[in-house]
């Protein structure tokens, strides 16, 4: 894919970072995450690490979402409602 404007969302680590993936590897993870609104291309699965991709409506997201990207996802929620709210008073 290519991403035109960005805007952050935020810096995650710390202890609810840290990660076991299903083999047994252990990590701290630090992510820095994104918001991005414009963008053109296909998603490619590039790696076997990649069990699948899609696109999701936000109050429609699968199961097992992976712990790592709850935080993340609870906060661009909250953002993009906050932002909604300021449309509507604006």
């Amino acid at each position: 894919m290519t991403v035109g404007a960005l805007e952050p969302l935020g810096i995650y680590s710390g202890p609810e970072m840290l990660y076991t993936y299903p083999n047994g590897d252990v990590c701290y993870i630090v992510s820095v995450m994104w918001i991005c609104r414009d963008f053109s291309g296909e998603m490619l699965e590039e790696t076997d690490e990649t069990a699948a991709l899609g696109w999701f409506d936000l109050a429609d997201l699968p199961a097992g979402i992976s712990p790592p990207s709850r935080r993340p996802l609870r906060d661009l929620l909250e953002k993009l409602k906050n932002q909604e709210r300021g449309r509507k008073l604006g």
